[in-house]
């Protein structure tokens, strides 16, 4: 399943769930002939409110270095990220589960 896919039905299905989901966008866009600067290079794709934030990632797909780095910045801060590749784990980690 294609990744996009894959974060379209986690949102759905957490948004069905009661959870309040929001997309994340990172790094530059080009709009009306400058860069807008959007959420830091590496963050995480989905903010579920009040309980964590979740990478999505297709089968096979991995972190990058930046993801990596801020996963660990946001859990030096005490915050909560997971690394998903299935509506399964991200239920999981929403509901306080682990994720890597």
């Amino acid at each position: 399943m294609k990744e996009n896919v894959l974060q379209r039905l986690i949102i759905t299905t957490l948004e069905q769930a009661g959870y309040l989901v929001v997309r994340i966008h990172a790094g530059r866009l080009k709009f009306n002939g400058s860069w807008l600067r959007l959420a830091p290079e590496g963050f995480p794709d989905l903010l579920v409110v009040g309980h964590c934030l979740l990478e999505v990632k297709a089968d096979g797909g991995e972190l990058s270095d930046a993801q990596k780095r801020m996963h660990g910045s946001i859990r030096r801060v005490g915050g909560r990220v997971a690394t998903v590749r299935s509506v399964a784990e991200a239920l999981a980690a929403v509901k306080g589960g682990t994720g890597g």
